[in-house]
């Protein structure tokens, strides 16, 4: 039997091609002053897997991303998704998904979620080195 269900294309995974801690907070940052949307939330180290709107600004957790954190970082051009990150294949709408988990400060992880616009893909390019591909 066939599926008649509709998924949405492929993600498209970017990479910096210096991925430093100094270039991952300046990615962030570009982002957060260019969100539709932004999603901040904590989770208890050892306390499940309960996420929480975040207790602390953005400025505070970014100078927190450290070694063991930075390779949470991503960028993503998520295929087929309107700002309010639902399928909406009407549109054909896509959008940058850019953020960071598990950013421990004290007894909580942090995770950061910012939303924009697909058409600052060539910007987000201009400014930083990504590749598509992992060079690793």
């Amino acid at each position: 039997m066939e599926s008649t269900a509709v998924y949405p294309k492929q993600d498209i995974f970017l990479w910096l091609k210096r991925p430093v801690i100094a270039e991952m907070r300046a990615v962030l940052e570009w982002a957060h002053k260019r969100a539709l949307r932004e999603d901040i939330r904590y989770e208890d180290i050892g306390g499940g897997l309960e996420k929480h709107p975040s207790d602390k600004k953005f400025e505070d957790i970014v100078s927190h991303i450290d070694r063991d954190s930075k390779g949470f970082f991503r960028i993503i051009v998520r295929k087929g998704f309107n700002r309010w990150m639902a399928l909406d294949d009407a549109k054909k709408s896509d959008i940058l998904d850019i953020g960071i988990h598990c950013v421990e400060i004290g007894a909580k992880y942090y995770h950061i979620n910012f939303y924009l616009s697909a058409t600052l893909l060539g910007q987000l390019r201009r400014k930083f080195p990504v590749t598509e591909h992992l060079d690793r």
